[in-house]
C-alpha cells in the first residue's frame, strides 16, 4: 500500500515498509530504506542474515511491480529501534 501524510506513528512493528527516497543531489540515483520492525514475521528480526535476504527479496518485488525500470541506488536496510539520522531524512519527505 502506498501512504500519504504519515508520520512514525505510522511505522508498525509487525509490518516492513520500503521507502523510495527521491535523491537528495542532482546526478543521484533514488535511495531506497527497508524498515523492517521487531515483530515483523516474514524474517526473523534478530538474524541480520534473514533481514538481508528479505530485504533483497522486497527490492526484487518493488522492481517487478513496476515493470523492472526503476532506478535505483543504495540500498539500505533499516531495523525498528536502530534508525540512523539518514532514514529520518528520506521519511519526512515522502
Amino acid at each position: 500500500d502506498e501512504y500519504d501524510l504519515f508520520d512514525s506513528d505510522d511505522l508498525w512493528s509487525e509490518h516492513a515498509y520500503l521507502l523510495y527516497g527521491e535523491p537528495m543531489l542532482q546526478g543521484q540515483l533514488p535511495a531506497v530504506f527497508v524498515w523492517v520492525g521487531q515483530y515483523f514475521d516474514e524474517c526473523d528480526y534478530d538474524d541480520d542474515l534473514a533481514v538481508d535476504r528479505f530485504v533483497q527479496r522486497a527490492v526484487a518485488d518493488f522492481q517487478t511491480t513496476f515493470g523492472g525500470n526503476v532506478p535505483i541506488g543504495s540500498v539500505t536496510v533499516v531495523k525498528e529501534l536502530e534508525e540512523e539520522e539518514d532514514f529520518w531524512e528520506y521519511f519526512v519527505l515522502g
